[in-house]
């Protein structure tokens, strides 16, 4: 992220203060996305539509809450940096969030 965002002197200190609220904010919405592959995980083999909507719909809220947090920082980085670096800082975190999903499809099985 340092080397994506080019922040001058000035900039820097504000953004990685805020920068730090924004991944426990974040943190806490990936603990959600933990804990719903540790209940699809262990509901694999049995799982039945009831199951299935539950996770769905978990699955539906965590997106929200991504989005959510998203949207609360960006006025707050608006603040303390142009709008094109916030916008490089979204597109960054949204490359980091592809690579992660990425990782994530290769080692969850689709449901049966």
């Amino acid at each position: 992220m340092t080397s994506v965002m080019d922040l001058t002197p000035t900039e820097s200190q504000p953004f990685w203060r805020l920068y730090r609220d924004y991944r426990v904010d974040m943190a806490k919405v990936g603990d959600r996305v933990q804990k719903l592959l540790v209940d699809y995980s262990a509901q694999y083999d049995t799982l039945t539509d009831e199951q299935a909507r539950s996770i769905m719909k978990e699955w539906v809220s965590i997106e929200k809450a991504k989005m959510d947090v998203k949207s609360k920082y960006i006025s707050r980085f608006q603040k303390v940096l142009p709008a094109r670096k916030v916008m490089r800082f979204f597109q960054a975190d949204n490359k980091l969030d592809a690579v992660l999903n990425a990782q994530l499809a290769s080692v969850v099985p689709l449901a049966r």
